[in-house]
């Protein structure tokens, strides 16, 4: 099977957001131009935003893909009402524009798509809190480039998703969360004892700043992408600058990344590989990277539950 592109789309309409789910569609609603089903060109009166999302819909209907679907508040189904989530289900490709009328109203949205009933799966958020933590913020509908590919293909491939591929499968701000974890895991003295900000907190120079259990002030930061010598260099220059203007004498610093090369440990900057921290995390503390990865049970009309998993075999 050849590539599918993975999309999330969010509902927040004009209060119709069940019935739209129910119904096995997506929609969106902007200054409901004309469009007609078979439109591929956009014309200049439709701008900003609503461009964006109408190109988003019809690459979607012509290509089709996979589509992780927010409904509301959450609304994930009648029968998981009480449930919050969301809805992961395929688009067939060479589909056209639908309208869809809701019940009861005098309007109809111009721009909806057919979701394959079939391949619906239920997605609570409870089993995915992940999904939360890296949802697009601002978006109605987007191509989101981590995990939610991932965890689309192995659902609807039926496959688990490879070990060796973790550090590929964790979205940024879960690297980041991983690193917290690992640093709480270390040796007795040298264990994190809490953080005095929350991960990642935007900041130009550091992405952790706490404190060990022996004392001493902690500055790290995360870099997820491979780093050569002269940028490791340097980020580790601009690391030691600001622990050194720490007012405590014995502040560390620890610069987390993927390195090409060794790296000159004689300075007061410690480095610390990201596969290595990975690697940590393969025994007993798996369940650690599954939950961040986004490893649960998808729940289905036709199967019950798959589980989406990784393979930790050699």
């Amino acid at each position: 099977m050849g590539h599918v592109d993975t999309y999330f789309i969010r509902h927040k309409l004009r209060g119709d957001e069940v019935e739209l789910c129910d119904a096995h569609r997506i929609a969106i609603d902007f200054d409901n131009l004309p469009i007609s089903g078979d439109a591929t060109e956009l014309g200049s009166e439709i701008r900003g935003a609503y461009r964006t999302a109408l190109t988003y819909m019809i690459h979607l209907r012509d290509h089709g893909g996979y589509v992780f679907a927010e409904y509301g508040e959450g609304y994930i189904g009648n029968r998981r009402s009480g449930d919050i989530g969301c809805i992961l289900a395929k688009v067939e490709p060479q589909r056209r524009f639908g309208a869809f009328k809701p019940t009861a109203k005098d309007y109809e949205y111009q721009v909806t798509l057919e979701l394959d009933p079939s391949s619906i799966g239920y997605i609570r958020y409870s089993e995915f809190p992940v999904l939360l933590a890296i949802r697009p913020p601002f978006s109605t509908i987007c191509r989101p480039s981590r995990t939610y590919p991932q965890i689309a293909e192995a659902f609807f491939d039926r496959k688990p998703m490879p070990a060796q591929d973790v550090l590929e499968l964790l979205h940024p701000k879960m690297v980041e969360q991983l690193c917290v974890e690992y640093l709480r895991r270390r040796d007795q003295d040298d264990r994190l004892d809490y953080c005095m900000l929350r991960p990642g907190k935007s900041l130009a120079i550091i992405d952790i700043a706490g404190r060990l259990v022996s004392g001493e002030a902690l500055f790290a930061q995360v870099k997820n992408a491979p780093l050569s010598a002269d940028r490791s260099s340097k980020l580790a220059g601009e690391l030691e600058r600001f622990v050194c203007s720490a007012k405590e004498d014995n502040a560390v610093g620890i610069l987390f990344g993927q390195f090409k090369d060794a790296q000159d440990c004689d300075g007061p900057i410690s480095f610390v590989d990201l596969r290595d921290v990975i690697r940590s995390f393969h025994g007993e503390d798996r369940k650690v990277l599954e939950d961040m990865i986004g490893a649960g049970d998808i729940e289905t009309d036709t199967e019950g539950s798959y589980s989406v998993r990784i393979d930790w075999a050699d």
